[in-house]
């Protein structure tokens, strides 16, 4: 780590970026850059890992180590593809956005409205609480209270979860849930008629050249998701957000897209990273995809986390125009 540190600070003064970023840093900036560098890097039993940082267009440091695949021989890089469940949920956040600004949806549509047939016609979860992590929805991705649920898919889980009583009034509380992101794709698949790995390719990672990202599909699964039917319902939601591969460049290249408003104008990226106002008045820093955080005393947003045995971070500091992302795949990592 020492190595990873000494590297990075090099690299800043190297570049003359503390003196010529947009707005003159404040001394905390290199400080929050190393700390989220150490938060990223802090498994040893990761076997494999990427960071990247870059202050607008410009990568002024990227490491990795271990290889793209368990047991594999081919080195990571800053390019590689890594499973990244963790950014499944800012990335569905974003198409649904986008679908908001070409008025195909609206935050506050109702699922019972949206999603008769899987949640209920007296459903009155908005999209916004999706997005927020705000729906009171119990998570599908754990055991309690699911315990001797009947084998199957993740999709499978969730069918019986939504028919289950909400822990929480929508808006009552931030309790992230895997439930959220799969509501977010079949919202999606609502909107565009098709399955969401298609709708994410397209609309995504070809449309922002995302070059090492992708939905990744068992044969098994592909051959239930074919699109070719005229009756999406006909077919299981199968999707998971653990078939998200993508590399900490792309998660760079995906920032930027937000901040250069490729995907929705401005407003819409402020509702996205904009504080959770919840039913008791009060404010949760998570927002829809983002959340604002504070490090070394610099402020600035992230998303992502600890999904399993894979890690993923993306964090942008909007003063200094920094970005930092990161993503890590091993046996022993803790949530973020």
């Amino acid at each position: 780590m020492s190595q990873l540190t000494t590297l990075f600070a090099s690299s800043l003064v190297g570049l003359g970026l503390l003196a010529g970023a947009p707005t003159a840093p404040q001394a905390g900036l290199q400080d929050a850059a190393e700390a989220l560098c150490r938060e990223a890097w802090k498994s040893n039993d990761w076997d494999a890992s990427a960071v990247v940082i870059a202050i607008g267009d410009e990568t002024i440091f990227s490491a990795a180590r271990g290889t793209t695949a368990p047991r594999g021989k081919d080195k990571a890089t800053a390019e590689s593809s890594l499973a990244a469940a963790p950014m499944a949920h800012p990335f569905l956040s974003a198409l649904v956005l986008q679908s908001c600004a070409r008025g195909d949806i609206a935050l506050d549509d109702e699922l019972g409205k949206l999603l008769p047939d899987l949640v209920g016609e007296d459903c009155h979860v908005h999209v916004r609480h999706l997005m927020s992590h705000t729906s009171g929805f119990v998570d599908c991705d754990t055991d309690d209270p699911l315990e001797g649920a009947p084998e199957g898919t993740i999709w499978k889980r969730l069918e019986g979860v939504v028919k289950e009583p909400l822990v929480t009034s929508p808006g009552e509380c931030v309790a992230p849930t895997t439930t959220d992101t799969l509501l977010l794709a079949a919202v999606l698949e609502h909107v565009d008629k098709r399955p969401i790995e298609s709708i994410l390719k397209s609309r995504l990672f070809d449309a922002l050249e995302l070059d090492d990202s992708r939905c990744l599909l068992d044969e098994d699964e592909a051959e239930v998701r074919d699109a070719s039917s005229d009756d999406l319902e006909a077919h299981a939601h199968s999707f998971d957000p653990r078939w998200i591969e993508t590399s900490a460049a792309d998660l760079v290249r995906f920032q930027r897209a937000l901040i250069d408003y490729e995907l929705f104008g401005k407003a819409d990226y402020l509702e996205m990273t904009s504080p959770t106002r919840l039913n008791d008045g009060t404010h949760s820093a998570v927002g829809m995809g983002l959340r604002q955080i504070s490090v070394a005393g610099v402020k600035g947003v992230r998303s992502g986390g600890a999904d399993g045995k894979v890690a993923a971070l993306l964090a942008y500091f909007p003063e200094h125009d920094m970005t930092i992302s990161a993503l890590g795949r091993g046996e022993d990592l803790a949530p973020a």
